[in-house]
């Protein structure tokens, strides 16, 4: 895991931009699909990010958390502190073996 570089988030904000449009920081539950299309591309353009996603709403967004996890993004449904503490672990976990690196542009 290295630190994502300045030029890997323009990259990921304007795939988000494109999908989505500017100015949005929250989803409905039917797009995220679209979501997992985005985080789809931006891996196999080589920016592999651990992402995490808190969904807030009706029962929709259980069916919304399934599809993100189609797309190997971890969603929780109704839960606010689980998901931050869910990509401390990732962090930690992978900087303790080493996996983490500063980026350098």
């Amino acid at each position: 895991m290295i630190a994502a570089s300045n030029s890997d988030r323009t990259e990921i904000r304007n795939l988000l931009h494109r999908a989505f449009g500017e100015g949005r920081d929250a989803l409905t539950a039917p797009e995220s699909r679209l979501l997992g299309e985005v985080v789809q591309d931006a891996r196999q353009r080589g920016i592999d990010k651990p992402i995490v996603c808190s969904l807030a709403g009706d029962v929709e967004v259980e069916q919304a958390c399934a599809g993100l996890n189609e797309f190997d993004i971890l969603a929780y449904p109704y839960a606010t502190q689980k998901p931050i503490a869910v990509l401390d672990a990732k962090y930690r976990g992978a900087r303790g073996a080493g996996l983490v690196q500063m980026a350098q542009d």
